[in-house]
């Protein structure tokens, strides 16, 4: 017995709902069972594929609304502290919104690695250093011209 699209859009969206309340998959293939789809469980896990893939596409969508909103509660925030010079709030706002928005500075750890030119010019200064005669002629040198 095969399936009409209609048949298989609607276990589509039971799957999708079952996802909803966090049922696995073993509990998806027993509601099949129960339901007498009469599929095999490479095709129930084709349902479970596609209502993962509309779930997922429904959450970024979701999420970009959300976000999209509570920037624009932040904005009528910070116009509404301005009006009443509560620069505070303001300030408290710009920090929340470059946070939302992903511009607030993460603390980035950095990794120096010397080229052979430093690690020579730190060994040449630590030697001049120990011996000021030295420096003071390697200094003439260099601003003689050749």
């Amino acid at each position: 017995m095969s399936t009409n699209q209609a048949q298989k859009k609607e276990r589509i969206h039971e799957i999708y709902r079952l996802l909803l309340t966090g049922t696995n998959r073993r509990s998806i293939i027993r509601y099949a069972k129960i339901k007498e789809w009469n599929v095999s469980e490479r095709t129930i896990d084709g349902y479970i594929k596609e209502a993962m893939e509309e779930l997922t596409t429904t959450l970024n969508i979701d999420r970009e609304k959300k976000a999209a909103l509570a920037q624009h509660r932040l904005d009528d925030l910070y116009n509404c502290s301005y009006t009443i010079n509560d620069f505070k709030t303001c300030l408290a706002v710009l920090k929340e919104s470059n946070e939302l928005n992903g511009l607030k500075k993460d603390n980035v750890e950095h990794t120096v690695i010397l080229s052979d030119m430093d690690l020579l010019r730190s060994k040449l200064d630590a030697a001049l250093q120990e011996n000021q005669d030295n420096r003071q002629k390697l200094v003439q040198a260099l601003q003689e011209e050749p």
